[in-house]
């Protein structure tokens, strides 16, 4: 069977992205895997906030095991997971050893911070993540599968080939109309290769969208507004580490803002 494994911190972002991805499962037939991790991490920027309620393990267990418990008299398979330490090693660590189909983070209203000031656990887990991630918006509330895909494309070249291997489930299950969307700046050209790249790809056809702009991700989230009931597709894109010091990856500035969930993939997924 499937496996989502969904990352809770028991709030009620975390709760909401819970109920999303339970939606999801039975049409994935997939069972979800619950995963909390005790902030025990001196590194964890977060861990000494008082935003996350200090619990004993057995307090977790406790919390995990009324939740599964819920969702199987919904007849979803479910089962619980509690480790210690580092939020992003632990949530690579289950995501690899289990192997899940997707992974699913919340992300919490973070609109009245400055970009800047934003320290969430989800913008580590999208330069970290080995398998696709979907980040759901704590107000997000249409808890179905898509209707539509809005596939960001960009001037690097992605190798859109493998996309249907990474997500085929989730295309067939939800069979959601496709559309690439580029944001181009002043000056510059869509790329010539994107709309027959993302029809072979997909298998099918696929327009893509060109908007004018240079914000790429205010184009991109003003986009998905348009369309409340969508996903926005993005690829997490490595970067050095003297780049990370001074700039936010456009994929990380669209999860900070979208209105509607983000299904991030890796860059080895590209």
């Amino acid at each position: 069977m499937n496996q989502l494994l969904v990352l809770t911190d028991f709030s009620a972002a975390a709760d909401n992205a819970l109920a999303y991805a339970a939606q999801l499962a039975q049409p994935l037939r997939a069972g979800l895997l619950l995963l909390h991790v005790r902030r025990t991490s001196l590194l964890d920027p977060e861990a000494l906030t008082g935003k996350y309620p200090a619990r004993t393990e057995a307090e977790a267990r406790a919390l995990l095991q009324q939740q599964a418990a819920h969702w199987q008299q919904q007849g979803i398979a479910c089962t619980g997971q509690v480790a210690a330490g580092d939020v992003t090693e632990e949530f690579v660590a289950a995501a690899r050893a289990h192997g899940v189909l997707l992974a699913v983070a919340s992300k919490c209203d973070t609109e009245e911070l400055p970009d800047e000031l934003v320290n969430s656990t989800v913008l580590s887990l999208l330069r970290h993540t080995p398998c696709p991630l979907l980040v759901v918006p704590e107000a997000y509330r249409q808890h179905a599968l898509p209707l539509h895909w809005l596939v960001a494309l960009d001037e690097q070249p992605a190798q859109l080939g493998t996309l249907a291997t990474a997500v085929q489930p989730l295309l067939e299950a939800g069979h959601p109309l496709v559309q690439g969307v580029q944001v181009i700046g002043e000056g510059q050209a869509m790329s010539p290769a994107h709309p027959a790249n993302l029809a072979t790809a997909l298998g099918a056809e696929a327009p893509v969208q060109v908007l004018p702009g240079s914000d790429v991700a205010l184009v991109l989230t003003k986009r998905a507004r348009q369309q409340l009931g969508s996903w926005l597709v993005l690829w997490a894109r490595s970067r050095s580490r003297l780049s990370n010091l001074f700039h936010r990856s456009r994929t990380a500035a669209v999860v900070l803002h979208s209105p509607v969930p983000v299904l991030v993939l890796p860059e080895a997924a590209a």
